[in-house]
């Protein structure tokens, strides 16, 4: 629903520590505020989203994506 707003797919078999830069720029573009639908595919709702993968990059930045 979100890729409107993020190239998700762009992350697949990359290693998740060389996504953070990626992943910083879109949570400061897009913000982090949801609609109450989490569904709904606005900037906010993506940009959580966003920030929910950057958390996990910085806690495991040798994992890789597997984006399906």
């Amino acid at each position: 629903n979100y890729g409107g707003h993020y190239p998700f797919g762009t992350l697949d078999g990359k290693k998740a520590g060389g996504t953070i830069p990626s992943l910083e720029k879109a949570v400061a573009a897009l913000g982090t505020e949801t609609s109450p639908d989490y569904w709904e595919a606005t900037p906010g709702n993506a940009g959580h989203a966003c920030q929910v993968l950057l958390e996990w990059a910085r806690q495991h930045p040798e994992a890789r994506w597997d984006v399906l």
